[in-house]
């Protein structure tokens, strides 16, 4: 986990003795939910049609933009990018220490964990009829790849895809998400997260950046939420007694 994401936990624990008298005094705790929008979408981007078989000897002539091809062989996903990002997956080769099964399972968050390794990130720019996927240097100021939005019950997609950038909105009754988001941007400005945004005066937040590290925040978020939830439950149960 990132040190950014440390940071997050670390703020997050400090929050909660300030959010938890709040949630007592309100009546009521819910959990973490997802927040309203589309339907739950069953894939973002087809299954691969089988394992991706990778030999050692072979792969000393394969490149990133080889791998790529493979993958749209193996899932009907056409890439697209800029000629100048072609050209560095054409150089950039793919080094293996042993032959490499991938199970079709496994096989996206395998070559995106590869690419996110070389510095790309892959934004879908449509996963309907034809899927069409972007591929963006990471470390070009100029690349800005969109954001798919996912709901929280979907955060398995995040998952699945590290390389690829989306969005997502969780509703934390019982966190106080602006202190954290304006925390951790002062504390960690350059994180690759892309940003925890609070929603106005809401519990909601935002979060934006790679499925690897959306998920990992959401997780975190979650995790934080709970036990201030159960925090709020014992101090609203301990005044409860102390009652005449």
């Amino acid at each position: 986990m990132t040190r950014a994401l440390h940071a997050l936990h670390l703020l997050a624990l400090l929050a909660i003795g300030l959010t938890s008298c709040r949630a007592s005094e309100s009546g009521g705790s819910t959990t973490p939910s997802a927040s309203s929008g589309d339907v739950a979408r069953e894939r973002i981007l087809p299954m691969p049609s089988g394992a991706l078989e990778l030999s050692r000897a072979a792969a000393t002539q394969l490149t990133l933009d080889g791998l790529l091809t493979r993958l749209s062989e193996l899932t009907g996903v056409t890439f697209s990018m800029a000629p100048n990002t072609q050209a560095r997956l054409q150089v950039a080769g793919v080094v293996l220490t042993q032959d490499q099964r991938v199970p079709a399972a496994e096989v996206y968050p395998w070559v995106e964990s590869l690419l996110q390794q070389h510095g790309y990130a892959l934004a879908v720019l449509q996963n309907s009829g034809a899927p069409l996927v972007g591929v963006y240097q990471a470390s070009d100021p100029t690349a800005k790849p969109p954001a798919i939005r996912v709901e929280a019950s979907e955060l398995d997609e995040c998952r699945m895809h590290p390389a690829v950038r989306f969005s997502t909105m969780l509703t934390l009754p019982n966190t106080d998400v602006r202190a954290l988001g304006n925390s951790l941007r002062i504390l960690s400005p350059d994180t690759p997260t892309g940003g925890v945004i609070p929603v106005g005066t809401t519990n909601s937040v935002i979060l934006n950046g790679s499925g690897r590290d959306v998920a990992e925040l959401a997780a975190l978020l979650m995790s934080v939420e709970v036990e201030s939830r159960q925090k709020a439950e014992r101090a609203a149960a301990s005044a409860a007694a102390q009652k005449p």
